[in-house]
């Protein structure tokens, strides 16, 4: 994954990726719950991989937590330090696939990233060398709910264009941990949300979603033209609110005792 592609969007990410406060609560109760029976109690050293802005993190930083957060964008990381809330996190641009780190973290935790990642092989030996806990997941409002997402959707596949699922990514990642000694859980928890026409069409027209960096230039710029002509055939209201949701989707990885 090429780090400009989200220097492009630094700016405007945690507005495009936003999630109620209810479900970050959810995020940070679980991980905090995780540390607690596992380790006993805090101080605990945790690693975040792909802090970014830090959309979630900078809820989860405390005196108890000595949060560490990477990222290859620097200007994700730009944003971050913008907020008010970095004071027990310390910051450094780097790369997943080679952390500067020796010994073990109690805890990493890479939400909403290992899709983006390139060379699982290299990446997930880099997570089992430096920790003792890990948390893959997401924290999400579903866009799939959203009509004019799935329109689009539909529209790219007309020019033969599928969007890839990551399934197949979980599975490896889930078979490779057991095999170097990991547990597995799996953690979910969904509530009511709303989202506006108009936040999905300019996420769409803007390629604020990761996975349109990857649509060809011609077959995007004419699937967006006839997205465009189907919400003027249909009189979309883009101001116009839809009933969806925010989920917390985690996959709990804990070294058993040798």
């Amino acid at each position: 994954m090429n780090y400009t592609n989200f220097d492009r969007v630094a700016e405007v990410y945690d507005r495009t990726r936003a999630v109620p406060m209810e479900t970050i609560t959810i995020l940070t109760r679980e991980i905090n719950n995780k540390l607690r029976t596992t380790f006993g109690s805090p101080p605990y050293q945790i690693l975040s991989l792909g802090i970014g802005s830090g959309r979630v993190e900078t809820y989860l930083s405390s005196p108890n937590n000595h949060l560490f957060g990477i990222d290859i964008s620097e200007l994700m990381l730009k944003e971050l330090k913008k907020k008010n809330m970095v004071e027990n996190i310390s910051i450094l641009q780097a790369d997943a696939c080679n952390l500067p780190f020796r010994g073990k973290f109690h805890l990493t935790i890479a939400v909403h990233v290992i899709h983006l990642i390139q060379y699982q092989e290299v990446f997930l030996n880099e997570i089992i060398r430096t920790s003792q806990m890990v948390i893959f997941g997401d924290v999400f409002t579903d866009a799939y709910q959203s009509k004019l997402y799935s329109y689009f959707l539909d529209i790219l596949s007309t020019f033969g264009w599928i969007k890839k699922e990551s399934k197949s990514i979980s599975n490896y990642i889930e078979t490779t941990m057991i095999n170097q000694g990991f547990e597995v859980e799996e953690f979910s928890e969904t509530i009511n949300d709303f989202q506006t026409h108009a936040s999905i069409f300019e996420s769409l027209q803007k390629r604020y979603f990761s996975w349109l960096w990857d649509v060809p230039e011609p077959i995007y710029q004419q699937a967006m033209k006839l997205l465009e002509q189907k919400i003027r055939d249909e009189d979309i209201n883009l101001n116009e609110s839809y009933g969806t949701t925010s989920s917390v989707n985690l996959q709990i990885f804990k070294q058993l005792d040798d």
